[in-house]
């Protein structure tokens, strides 16, 4: 599915004005977890952060790949 031009631009846009996202994994319990990080974004709207190894989120998703993120 292909986004338009128009509301790529947007969420672009809005991208930009925004730093941090709720990052969502899952715990070793099976149970969710959520973790503010900072991000950035690109032109294809790819989210990234960076977070050291050691925290619950990076354990998570080294065990799960599953998460969600809200912005």
């Amino acid at each position: 599915m292909t986004t338009p031009p128009e509301l790529t631009t947007i969420i672009r846009k809005f991208l930009e004005t925004q730093s941090i996202m709720a990052l969502a994994t899952i715990n070793l319990d099976g149970l969710p977890e959520a973790a503010p990080v900072f991000y950035v974004s690109d032109e294809q709207l790819n989210l990234y952060w960076l977070s050291l190894p050691d925290t619950r989120h990076s354990a998570n998703l080294q065990r799960s790949a599953r998460a969600a993120a809200v912005i």
